[in-house]
């Protein structure tokens, strides 16, 4: 069964991820503007 408490180790990769997917959403909706523009 999944433990649901999370090492630091988890804690740290989910929030370099979610960095990683919000600059790579903010690049792309970036660059679709400038396709746009």
């Amino acid at each position: 069964m999944w433990s649901v408490t999370l090492t630091l180790a988890d804690l740290t990769r989910f929030y370099i991820i979610e960095k990683c997917a919000q600059a790579a959403g903010h690049i792309l909706a970036v660059w679709i503007i400038d396709l746009e523009a």
